[in-house]
């Protein structure tokens, strides 16, 4: 049986929070992600590989889910951005993953502004990723300066857009 999108009748909410999520290992306890006393409802990118089991958890917590891919390296992410705009209104999203999200993104050319953080801690960890890993695949998009802001602990907040080739 073919795996289709799902959405609970009348789902709504004010801001949304994508999980990538292609094969099911999240264990929700709510349909929501609360950060900074800000609840946002899950929507859950899955794949075609994800089991019957994990389908009905998260009909179980009201969570919907819409199939971005066939497995979880094949995941489609412009198919993802028009489903999240047809399905749920959604016209921009803030991609804040891991650098293998940010770095799919990137690879499909969905990237049109990077906003940076920049700490002042320098710890030398080598382990630490960068905030873009396209697994050495030369991506030739390039960036222009936006803008700078100085932050209060010592940080700096810079923007950059894409600039058209």
């Amino acid at each position: 049986m073919p795996i289709e999108d799902w959405i609970p009748e009348g789902t709504t909410a004010e801001t949304w929070l994508l999980s990538v999520d292609p094969i099911g290992e999240l264990a929700w306890k709510e349909n929501y992600f609360d950060y900074g006393q800000h609840k946002s409802r899950v929507i859950e990118l899955v794949s075609e590989k994800i089991s019957p089991a994990y389908l009905a958890f998260l009909r179980s917590m009201n969570i919907p889910y819409i199939v971005g891919g066939k497995d979880d390296t094949s995941i489609d992410f412009a198919l993802v951005l028009e489903k999240l705009r047809k399905l749920f209104n959604i016209t921009t999203l803030v991609v804040s993953g891991g650098a293998t999200v940010n770095g799919s993104f990137l690879k499909a050319g969905l990237v049109d502004e990077a906003s940076l953080v920049i700490s002042p801690y320098i710890s030398g960890d080598l382990s630490i990723k960068g905030p873009f890993n396209t697994f050495a695949e030369f991506i030739d998009q390039k960036f222009k300066f936006y803008s700078l802001e100085a932050l209060a602990d010592g940080g700096i907040h810079v923007i950059f857009h894409k600039q058209e080739n």
